[in-house]
């Protein structure tokens, strides 16, 4: 079996589940970092009920 990555997500964690906890209807996995990736881009983020874009403000952008 293959690892599932997202073609233009910016950032992806491999990981190996370190722990498993019942809670009540569902599980709560803890994973240890075996291998990450990250690429340059604009992140897109969930405020006010919509789906954006961030992008860097221009007093950042040099930082």
């Amino acid at each position: 079996m293959g690892i599932l990555i997202l073609n233009k997500s910016l950032t992806t964690f491999v990981c190996r589940q370190y722990e498993l906890h019942e809670a009540g209807d569902h599980y709560i996995i803890v994973g240890q970092i075996e291998a990450c990736r990250n690429q340059m881009g604009n992140p897109l983020v969930f405020h006010n009920g919509q789906y954006k874009q961030a992008n860097v403000h221009q007093t950042f952008a040099g930082v």
